[in-house]
């Protein structure tokens, strides 16, 4: 379809009665760029591979069964402890043993030298030149040991924990709360102070998964940078959501297949067609 005809289609059938305002400005104020920009990625794209769908293993598996298996495929499952960015010890799922969360469980799962540990504790405290040395030598202390699939599941229900309360730490808070303006028209206004404790819980499955991948990939800090995009949600304007996945550097950055982290565009792609068809689900059903 021609983009002069699904641009202000897309916008017809997706834009929010209500009018948004945040930051003194209108939220969607932008969204013909964006649709022009992206929408047609989230249309017509296709999934990076076969069954990597969340919400078809969401409706079977339930919501962590499904992401365990969703990130074993995005971050790798590896059995032997390996370095993830040259200085960080890491197992499993993507668990980086130097957070205090993994190494806590990591702890419990057999019995290391003292000295292992503390050298893993004290991972943070070193320079960027030190961590990396220190990271190679735990690197070869571990080479002979392979952590059984129970092993790493416990590993990924730790940081499944600590992903699961950075996004309600992120989503939480803010809330939209409706006014009526002088002219008689009621409009949605972004209160970035206030905190809806049952917000988190509020949301379908499907993107929370979506929401967990994106903090398991950039952590707690990196999440909130995905301000629009966690508005956009808690709108419930899972249509403007897609498209601020797609509207993010990671993305952006990524695009072309030789671009060293290709990967990170397919996983934001991924999550915006899932985000996609919920909106054309939600807009069928009305």
């Amino acid at each position: 379809m021609e983009i002069k005809e699904r641009v202000p289609l897309a916008i017809a059938r997706f834009q929010p009665q209500e009018k948004h305002i945040a930051d003194l400005t209108d939220f969607n104020r932008d969204r013909e760029k964006l649709e022009k920009e992206l929408g047609k990625d989230i249309d017509e794209g296709k999934f990076s591979a076969p069954g990597r769908e969340l919400a078809p293993d969401i409706a079977g598996r339930g919501l962590t069964a499904a992401l365990n298996k969703h990130l074993s495929y995005r971050e790798g499952r590896k059995e032997k402890v390996y370095r993830d960015g040259k200085s960080w010890p890491t197992l499993g799922v993507g668990a980086n043993l130097a957070e205090e969360h993994i190494l806590a469980t990591f702890k419990t799962l057999k019995k290391f030298p003292k000295e292992v540990i503390e050298d893993l504790q004290g991972l943070k405290k070193l320079s960027d030149s030190e961590r990396e040395k220190k990271a190679k030598d735990i690197e070869k202390q571990f080479a002979n040991i392979t952590f059984s699939n129970q092993e790493i599941d416990k590993l990924f229900e730790a940081s499944f924990q600590v992903a699961e309360k950075d996004v309600k730490e992120a989503f939480n808070k803010g809330v939209w709360e409706e006014r009526r303006l002088k002219n008689g028209e009621t409009v949605k206004v972004w209160n970035g102070q206030k905190v809806d404790s049952k917000a988190w819980e509020k949301q379908p499955e499907l993107v929370r998964a979506v929401c967990l991948d994106l903090s398991f990939n950039t952590g707690g800090p990196g999440l909130r940078k995905y301000k629009s995009f966690l508005r956009a949600v808690k709108a419930e304007d899972y249509r403007r959501a897609a498209l601020e996945l797609l509207n993010s550097k990671d993305y952006k950055d990524n695009k072309k297949k030789t671009d060293p982290n290709h990967g990170l565009a397919l996983r934001r792609l991924d999550a915006a067609i899932e985000l996609g068809k919920l909106a054309e689900e939600r807009e069928n059903k009305r």
